[in-house]
């Protein structure tokens, strides 16, 4: 079981850091040519492109660190309500108790 969840942790992060780097090269590319046409100079088209997925980096570093802070929260919201009770382990709200008088 815990083999399990490092491969899907590790996955994940593969996923991650592809994501990354497929962004930055495509940002870097769309920029590079749109500068290069427009101005011809290929030293202004790489310091553009460079610039370009530097910011795509910084874009996709905000977007995961939202997903994160979402998830986290979304997380320590069912560990509360885990503790108080609200929350049965087997899916959906307990049953109510009903107590007998004898």
């Amino acid at each position: 079981m815990r083999d399990r969840q490092e491969m899907k942790d590790f996955k994940d992060s593969m996923k991650m850091g592809g994501n990354l780097i497929v962004s930055m090269i495509t940002a870097f590319i769309v920029v590079f040519w749109l500068v290069k046409i427009s101005m011809g100079d290929l030293i202004y088209a790489m310091i553009a492109g460079s610039i370009g997925a530097i910011f795509m980096m910084m874009v996709e570093t905000l977007l995961y660190i939202i997903r994160l802070s979402k998830v986290d929260a979304k997380l320590s919201k069912f560990r509360k309500d885990e503790q108080l009770g609200k929350i049965s382990p087997f899916g959906g709200s307990p049953p109510p108790l009903k107590i007998k008088n004898e």
